[in-house]
């Protein structure tokens, strides 16, 4: 078989296996959905609503540094049932598009004072406490949390349970991890899966005073798509405690963790160069020349009183500290954070304030250590019938001291705001207007880099009745780039007619214009119609015009369609 048609039947047969696998999930959900609509009008002790949408995209030509076809079709679903207050989410999403691919969740999440709410009084008083002493019981795609040098924003595929039955504590994670970041990049569809266990042991309520212990262990399963895939291996140790104070008014908290993170556990191990055998047990880790190990700590407290609040951290996460239930932690950090808020005059005006100072290189393995400090304040002020103003100024510094030379940057950020709602003759109006500037300077060595930006906007929207509002806007954007000015001009009108539950129309227009480079028109027409109260019909046009553009041939004129049909329950 010639190599384009060998292609080509690979890819067929690809969309053939996810189109099968989308309809045997969208089978099972819509006889889910077929069981549960017979529960009436959201009441009673099950409950079951949600939506899905079915998009036909269409473009006059493929954009740039895109994947996705001229032409492609989605399905998205989404769907909770609530079970005496448990509710179970349901999400599948396919696309004809081979970039994008088929997505499949489900979760059950249980909120334990609803749950019991919904039964009857008359259930025995055992089987009341022992659901009540379920803090957390999550199953699907759940999102644990349990401290931000453990495991924290990230989603796990398994089962997260914690339980505070009076003043014990106990959490259990395991699962797969659903979204990961290797070296800063998302990483493959069919990259090695993380496999997380966690576990956590201790006394009193997260939420109040308390004292926990912890730990985690993940591991790369698989070889994936990709044979040369680092396989990692980590153990994490932490222990966590929180004072509260004037019932829960006054909070400190304090957490610490050790990690030992295995980046290949592909390389040979140590087991001979060592006097003593240092093993862990059969499948937890394995020590070999990519072996780190680092400490981490945080230290916070907050206030909240009536119109006060006040926030201040310290954190340390060592140049060898990884965790895997945290992908998103930035270690070789020691970073120092402070903020307070305040209302006064009936909370009509509003100050906040910040301070953050944070630099690296603890372990002293880089050629510089880079500090960076910021402030920022911010001033409102809301009353009714009255215009409101907020006023944001923020500096920022940034120092690093090279062996062969210095770097300092400089960032000032101040933006003005002030807006005001009224009502002329039946017509509700409100109008909006802001300034920004921004001053960005960074100087190596001798050589200087200068950025200057100052934009200035005005909004304005009127609603003329229940059908019809309008909506404009005028931006202005002076920029100054070593010793180069440009501009750019953009001009918005939107127009929306309809009613809410019938047929309603939105027409916008936008003229931009690049100075010394070009002028842009965009035309966006769409209009939907709800057909049914469960069935809604939805169309999109989207036209770009470019004229007088020198790099022509990278901006031409496009167009897109959309057509979506929305179903709601």
């Amino acid at each position: 078989m010639p190599g384009n048609m060998s292609i080509f039947v690979n890819e067929r047969l690809t969309i053939v296996r996810e189109c099968h696998m989308f309809y045997r999930r969208t089978i099972f959900l819509v006889l889910f959905i077929g069981f549960f609509l017979s529960q009436g009008k959201g009441q009673g002790p099950v409950v079951f609503h949600g939506k899905n949408t079915l998009q036909y995209h269409y473009a006059g030509r493929k954009g740039l540094y895109s994947s996705l076809p001229v032409s492609y079709l989605t399905n998205e679903f989404s769907g909770t049932l609530n079970v005496f207050g448990m509710p179970v989410n349901g999400i599948s999403y396919f696309s004809t598009a081979p970039e994008n691919g088929n997505l499949f969740r489900f979760s059950l999440r249980a909120t334990p004072s609803r749950y019991l709410d919904a039964f009857s009084q008359n259930t025995p008083t055992f089987v009341r406490k022992f659901l009540g002493a379920f803090e957390t019981l999550e199953i699907g795609n759940t999102h644990p949390d349990y401290g931000i040098l453990v495991l924290q924003h990230t989603s796990v595929r398994g089962v997260n349970i914690a339980i505070n039955p009076g003043i014990f504590y106990a959490a259990f994670v395991t699962g797969t991890v659903t979204h990961d970041l290797h070296k800063f990049y998302r990483t493959r569809i069919n990259q090695p899966e993380t496999r997380i266990y966690y576990g956590g042991l201790g006394i009193g309520d997260r939420r109040k005073s308390y004292l926990h212990f912890s730990f985690l262990s993940a591991r790369d399963e698989g070889r994936g798509e990709v044979e040369e895939y680092r396989l990692r291996d980590n153990v994490v140790i932490g222990a966590s405690g929180g004072l509260s104070f004037f019932q829960n008014r006054w909070k400190t908290e304090v957490e610490g963790a050790f990690s030992v993170y295995t980046r290949d556990r592909t390389v040979p191990g140590l087991d001979e160069y060592l006097p003593i055998p240092f093993t862990f047990p059969d499948g937890l880790l394995k020590i070999n020349a990519s072996t780190m190990g680092d400490v981490a700590f945080k230290v916070s407290s907050r206030l909240r009183l009536k119109n006060l609040s006040m926030d201040a951290q310290i954190r340390r996460t060592g140049a060898g500290y990884h965790t895997l239930g945290n992908p998103y932690l930035r270690n070789d950090l020691l970073l120092a954070d402070g903020r307070v808020a305040w209302k006064i005059l009936k909370k009509r005006l509003s100050v906040s304030a910040f301070f953050k100072h944070q630099y690296d290189d603890l372990a002293g393995w880089k050629d510089y250590r880079t500090s960076v400090s910021a402030a920022g304040i911010s001033v409102a002020w809301r009353n009714a019938k009255q215009p409101w103003i907020v006023v944001n100024w923020s500096p920022w510094f940034q120092y690093a001291d090279h062996p062969t030379k210095k770097i300092k940057a400089e960032t000032s950020h101040l933006s003005l705001l002030s807006g005001y709602a009224y009502t002329i003759n039946n017509i509700r109006a409100s109008t909006t207007v802001s300034y920004t500037r921004l001053m960005n300077s960074r100087i190596i060595d001798t050589t200087f880099f200068g950025l200057r930006s100052n934009s200035f906007s005005v909004a304005q929207s009127m609603r003329l009745n229940r059908r019809l509002s309008m909506n404009g806007s005028v931006n202005l954007s002076f920029r100054d780039i070593a010793d180069k000015n440009r501009s750019v001009y953009t001009y918005n009108i939107q127009c929306q007619y309809g009613e809410r539950d019938g047929w309603q129309n939105r027409l916008r227009l936008s003229y931009s214009t690049f100075e010394s480079s070009g002028e842009k028109l965009r035309i966006h027409y769409t209009t939907s119609l709800k057909v049914l109260k469960w069935l809604k019909l939805e169309g999109s046009v989207l036209r770009n015009d470019y004229f007088r553009f020198i790099s022509s041939s990278r901006l031409e004129n496009d167009w897109i369609i959309l057509t979506s049909v929305l179903f709601t329950w």
